[in-house]
């Protein structure tokens, strides 16, 4: 099931199309409809690596149970090697005892103090880091190598191998796919500072999706792939996880799908806040969508900021009004208890919740 998975994931990734579940059940009936040669290519090593792994599985139970015989008789030999031809995709790792997993031991690139805290400055912004525990984020930062570009540089390649991620500092990167009916290159995102790209191949386990190329100057930071799985995949699908069910209970989000929830659970950012301390200000800009995950806060308008005009609990949200109207804090927000909060910035609640906006006005309208 990995190799269709991956690619599925892949083309929805691609093609980010509104009917995501009409999508998926299109693509499989073209996939059933016309089977190509790599399909049943793969088909043929599929079944000559579960014949191989039945062999072996009875070969493993036979050393614990009886001694060795050198007069034992292979009555089927296993079938020949497959010819793999060209790679089209790259399934999930199997584990068992022929193949045990290896213990993760970080490398350490040496780099002076300044570089260290540049480098942690850059995982800051970017929400693919922000599960990780400061302990974690250590091993992270030794672990990455120094990248310098120029402008007009090609970065990934797509339908290549993903072996590492890249994490910017400095710079403006294009992310671009090829068209299916050109096959000219198209611009489909454009990174800055903060940006992570080349994850979905260490996350999904499949080709890039996409070439990257620089505009500009560049400074950046490269992950290798053990690093990547054995720290920050784990951590990302914990937190994806842990907040998953968490959104689909927030009554503004239930209209959103599961690929909407899963991107969103992706881009939180976390910060405790302890009691009496105001996460937003009036009149300060705002560029911040918050909901609460624990805690309790209230709302206030200069100057009766004794008066709550409303108060927020877990499941509940606030700083939305800003980010819609592109307007200063209409009101402060203090808290009351020690209270974890999770938060988007502007670029990512456009992105991510833009299909909310008139569901959001509503709200707003109502509520102030």
């Amino acid at each position: 099931m990995n190799p269709i998975l991956e690619s599925l994931v892949t083309a929805v990734l691609l093609d980010k199309p509104e009917d995501p579940i009409g999508f998926m059940i299109t693509w499989l009936s073209q996939k059933t409809q016309a089977p190509s040669p790599e399909a049943e290519q793969l088909r043929l090593r599929i079944n000559a690596l579960q014949q191989e792994v039945k062999e072996l599985e009875q070969k493993v139970g036979g050393d614990e149970s009886e001694e060795d015989d050198d007069d034992d008789v292979v009555d089927e030999m296993p079938p020949p090697p497959v010819n793999k031809g060209p790679r089209s995709s790259v399934s999930a790792e199997a584990y068992g005892k022929w193949n045990q997993k290896k213990e993760f031991v970080a490398r350490e690139i040496a780099k002076s103090d300044s570089a260290k805290e540049r480098i942690r400055s850059v995982l800051h912004k970017s929400f693919l880091f922000s599960g990780l525990d400061p302990k974690e984020v250590e091993v992270v930062v030794m672990a990455m190598e120094e990248v310098n570009l120029d402008a007009n540089q090609r970065v990934i390649q797509q339908g290549d191998d993903g072996d590492c991620l890249y994490v910017i500092e400095d710079g403006v990167f294009h992310c671009k796919i090829k068209r299916k009916d050109t096959g000219e290159e198209m611009v489909v995102k454009q990174c800055e500072p903060g940006d992570a790209f080349g994850e979905l191949a260490l996350l999904y386990n499949c080709p890039r999706a996409a070439s990257v190329d620089s505009t500009t100057p560049a400074l950046m930071w490269k992950l290798d792939r053990e690093t990547f799985n054995a720290i920050v995949k784990d951590a990302a699908s914990k937190k994806r996880e842990k907040y998953e069910a968490f959104l689909k209970s927030v009554q503004i989000l239930k209209d959103l799908g599961q690929y909407e929830i899963s991107q969103l659970s992706d881009a939180l950012a976390t910060q405790v806040y302890q009691p009496g301390v105001n996460v937003i200000t009036q009149g300060e800009p705002g560029d911040t969508f918050f909901i609460v995950e624990s805690g309790s806060l209230y709302a206030w308008k200069s100057p009766n900021a004794d008066a709550s005009l409303l108060e927020y609990g877990p499941g509940q949200f606030f700083g939305e009004l800003a980010l819609l109207r592109n307007d200063v804090r209409a009101a402060s927000v203090t808290t009351r208890a020690e209270s974890k909060l999770l938060f988007i910035d502007r670029k990512t609640f456009s992105r991510l919740l833009g299909p909310l906006q008139e569901l959001l006005e509503k709200y707003a309208a109502q509520a102030y």
